[in-house]
């Protein structure tokens, strides 16, 4: 599914095995991006957790899935009919790249419980990473940067060294800028668990800080990736400025530059606790053998029964590559 906006139109073109359509959606765009708006609001409100979002939990996810409900009548139902099936790729437009389009809900399921869902910067992006050469996730590469604002990254580093031994590891000082640069090329699997930084104001100078200093979008441009999958476990590092033709500028354009066919990115700040469970279920399922979006997908769908708040579950999005 891509998504386009012309004036306040939204149209939707769907290709599948049987061929394409072109619909256009009844929800002005307008109406669409204000209903994005108020869900980004919703979600937000459960940044800082505490004692009173405890005590409010259920009244607050069910204004969360009011808008999640609007979203999916908007974007997904009059689609239904043409994407019958396992997994949809989208390629959202505008505002819709903020959308975490796996929570979706359809007044009886989130979109994630009937789908595999990934997305992409564009069509011709999304190919390009089709197009990427596989690798078997032999060489893992597990880089953990820990700080006041994000204190469990050495438990989610150990519980991955624990799924996987024989994972290189570089935690605390040694996960340094010097040691991405140098262990990135050659990895199978880059994870980069650290503080992560948006910068609205000159989105390239976002950036994953290390111990050493930041790692910023323009960084990973010079990067040379051969790698299956890279996983940036920090806070809103799927988080892009959308410029004047739909372009994205931030850390998802740069690594997918480098040459990642797959990324998976954050929308929010995420919860620390429960990124450790995530990324347990998400690894034990693809090393397993699930593909990509499947293992996000099972991930997403355990979370879920723990945890129903989007805030929680549903932070996580995969660019690129299904499988």
């Amino acid at each position: 599914i891509e998504y386009y906006g012309a004036g306040d139109r939204l149209l939707a073109f769907v290709i599948s095995g049987a061929g394409m359509h072109l619909v256009e959606l009844a929800a002005p765009l307008s109406q669409v991006e204000q209903a994005v708006h108020q869900l980004r609001f919703q979600i937000d409100t459960l940044r800082h957790g505490g004692a009173h979002v405890a005590r409010h939990l259920p009244q607050l996810t069910e204004r969360c899935n009011y808008y999640l409900r609007q979203l999916y009548s908007n974007l997904i139902e009059p689609l239904m009919p043409y994407v019958q099936g396992l997994r949809l790729a989208i390629v959202p437009f505008g505002a819709l790249h903020y959308v975490p389009f796996q929570a979706l809900h359809s007044g009886r399921h989130h979109l994630i419980e009937e789908v595999e869902v990934c997305v992409a910067p564009s069509a011709g992006m999304l190919l390009f990473c089709l197009e990427q050469a596989r690798s078997r996730p032999q060489r893992v590469v597990l880089i953990g940067a820990p700080d006041e604002r994000a204190p469990l990254l050495e438990r989610e580093i150990a519980a991955l060294h624990e799924l996987i031994p024989a994972a290189e590891v570089r935690v605390g000082e040694e996960a340094t800028v010097t040691a991405v640069q140098e262990l990135a090329p050659e990895a199978d699997v880059l994870h980069l668990a650290c503080h992560g930084q948006f910068r609205p104001d000159n989105p390239m100078f976002s950036a994953l800080h290390l111990a050493d200093g930041w790692f910023t979008a323009r960084d990973a441009y010079d990067l040379r990736l051969r790698c299956s999958l890279v996983t940036l476990s920090a806070c809103e590092t799927g988080i892009n400025a959308v410029t004047q033709g739909d372009e994205l500028l931030g850390l998802v354009r740069g690594f997918l530059a480098a040459g990642a066919p797959a990324l998976l990115v954050s929308l929010w700040p995420v919860d620390d606790a429960i990124t450790v469970q995530f990324m347990n279920y998400f690894y034990t399922a693809w090393l397993g053998g699930a593909t990509l979006a499947a293992a996000h997908r099972a991930a997403q769908r355990a979370l879920l029964a723990q945890s129903p708040h989007a805030f929680y579950w549903s932070p996580f999005v995969l660019f690129g590559r299904w499988y």
